[in-house]
């Protein structure tokens, strides 16, 4: 091995381990880890030999990158005539020092790095620089909760982790053919607008997540379509099916996701107990319809609030009150019918079927916690 492969990977493990550890003790000190970026910009900068990348056309896909970067914050803010608006922050100059600037700093110092390591062309940096890189992305946006709950591990890996891997294969592809000029452009428009902008989007984290890990696909898709797809001949029957493919692997996602966000017709929910065993049992997802206010009778399978929690049960009996219905429901597998009652405004859905057994990796996470 030569020095100069030494020196590689000797800077490419030391930066993921610094980064690793950061994540791990300072998870939302955007100082600490602005730091360690910048550090690590610094030893590719100083150690690493200097070459370049080599493309005819950068500024075309600088051009093209910072469209669809503001494309997408467009369909974000727009998504808030639906969802709803919301105050993101109080702009003030303690905050622009304390998130604002070290998160540029880490974009920017990130960036350096990268095409510093990519330049070298070797196939291990490029995974530890990968890795890196993933880490840099997480802690732009990571806060001192730890996965404390099963619904902060879910937050953390479903809004942070899955994205950052997602958006850092699109950063690679780009820097490796175009340089660094683009990404710096995406990456401040697509992140840096968090920080920025005093007012958010209401847009459940389902949907905003599968936002996240979709865009940077699409513009990677995009990107290769324009230039690098013409120099290879593929059949027209093999492209027909990797479209059907492409189209139906889409249209499952947007499923999934309309079901598990709930702001739609329809919405999903994984039975985590016994009590229906029989008809529903844990593990299963329902797939439900949105109740709108109709009637009600007895022996419907309902999803209803009760204590903060969405309860599956069926009608076992309706009571007009004052001509207010309630509700008395009860689980199949339950000696007796559940603790009072619920109305109208409590029923979330009426049950329409159940996917057996999908639930279950999801159960056995949130059993972790």
């Amino acid at each position: 091995m030569t020095v100069d492969k030494r020196v590689l990977y000797a800077i490419s493990i030391s930066i993921s381990v610094i980064l690793a550890l950061v994540l791990a003790f300072f998870p939302g000190d955007k100082l600490v880890a602005s730091i360690a970026c910048v550090c690590a910009c610094g030893l590719a900068v100083a150690f690493l030999k200097k070459k370049s990348i080599l493309s005819i056309n950068k500024k075309e896909v600088l051009l093209i990158v910072t469209i669809m970067g503001l494309l997408y914050l467009m369909a974000y803010y727009l998504s808030g005539i639906y969802f709803g608006y919301a105050d993101a922050n109080n702009f003030t100059w303690d905050y622009f020092a304390s998130f604002v600037l070290p998160a540029g700093v880490i974009i920017v110092a990130t960036e350096i790095f990268r095409i510093s390591v990519i330049a070298q062309e070797n196939k291990l940096a490029n995974v530890l620089c990968f890795i890196s890189c993933t880490l840099a992305e997480i802690l732009i946006f990571m806060t001192t909760v730890g996965l404390s709950t099963f619904s902060r591990f879910m937050e953390i890996f479903g809004m942070m982790v899955f994205p950052a891997i997602v958006s850092n294969f699109l950063y690679h592809y780009v820097a490796k053919r175009f340089g660094i000029a683009p990404n710096l452009s995406y990456r401040a428009i697509t992140t840096l607008y968090t920080f920025i902008i005093p007012y958010s989007v209401r847009i459940p984290n389902a949907i905003l997540a599968f936002a996240k890990l979709i865009v940077p696909l699409i513009v990677v898709a995009f990107i290769h379509f324009l230039y690098e797809n013409k120099r290879y001949y593929t059949p027209k029957k093999s492209k027909k099916w990797k479209t059907v493919i492409f189209v139906i692997g889409v249209l499952l996602c947007v499923l999934i996701v309309m079901l598990v966000s709930c702001q739609f017709h329809y919405g999903a929910l994984v039975v985590g107990s016994e009590s229906m065993t029989g008809e529903i049992d844990k593990g299963d997802v329902v797939v439900y319809e949105s109740y709108s206010g109709g009637e009600l009778t007895s022996g419907q399978v309902i999803v209803f609030e009760s204590n903060g929690s969405r309860i599956v049960h069926r009608i076992v009996e309706i009571e007009n009150v004052d001509g207010e219905n309630r509700y008395y429901t009860k689980g199949d597998a339950n000696d007796e019918i559940d603790l009072g009652y619920c109305t109208k405004e409590d029923v979330v859905g009426v049950v329409l079927f159940k996917i057996p057994y999908l639930g279950y990796p999801t159960l056995l996470i949130r059993e972790l916690f």
